[in-house]
């Protein structure tokens, strides 16, 4: 993961462009990471990063407390009841009679897509409040596809970005050309200040997730 999310990161140049708007949200999510492990003497450049913004002590993970189906309810604000992913692994049998599908993968959530008529996520995403709006969304992921995918679906006039897609499709080879090899991993601060510049993209999004 730590790889992937290099390689994102590397990615964001592609897309620079005026300075940004007041009031753009940047919303960290790491999955599985122990709050109590952000300290000044553990991850310094991370806890320094919360202490300029806010940090979420109170939240809790919804149940079933796995990743897909958080993704979508951080994306939706909603419980799985609502949102309808209740796990990281489904049934739909006109969709694959003979095995689960993988929630992580894109392309089994598209199939599922399909087959509910265009419909994936039964409430509505962040992004999609944000587009009537007229506002916009970009999810960045260095996780699986599907978790990327999750974020921001229908895409909801902004973009979502990972390793191995980008909405609009046409960013992808973009993100591909603009790729420089990296000699190191980047540091926490790097990383930060990569994806504030990046917020100033064209895209201009409100929230960067």
């Amino acid at each position: 993961m730590t790889r992937r999310l290099v390689l994102v990161l590397a990615l964001l140049s592609v897309w620079t462009g005026r300075a940004a708007e007041p009031n753009r949200h940047l919303l960290l999510v790491l999955d599985g990471l122990r709050p109590d492990y952000v300290t000044p003497e553990v991850m310094p450049y991370l806890h320094a990063l919360g202490r300029k913004g806010v940090v979420f002590m109170n939240h809790h993970a919804v149940y079933p407390t796995v990743t897909r189906v958080n993704s979508s309810s951080i994306s939706t604000g909603a419980y799985p009841e609502r949102h309808g992913i209740l796990g990281n692994a489904v049934f739909f049998p006109r969709v694959q009679a003979g095995r689960f599908l993988d929630t992580g993968e894109r392309g089994d959530l598209e199939k599922i897509q399909n087959d509910q008529d265009g419909v994936l996520l039964t409430a509505a995403t962040l992004g999609e409040v944000l587009q009537a709006s007229g506002r916009r969304m970009l999810a960045v992921g260095a996780g699986t596809t599907g978790s990327a995918f999750l974020l921001n679906h229908r895409v909801s006039g902004g973009a979502v970005l990972h390793t191995d897609f980008a909405l609009p499709e046409a960013l992808h080879a973009r993100m591909l050309a603009a790729r420089r090899p990296r000699r190191r991993i980047p540091t926490i601060r790097e990383i930060a200040g990569r994806l504030t510049h990046f917020s100033r993209s064209a895209s201009r999004p409100l929230i960067l997730l």
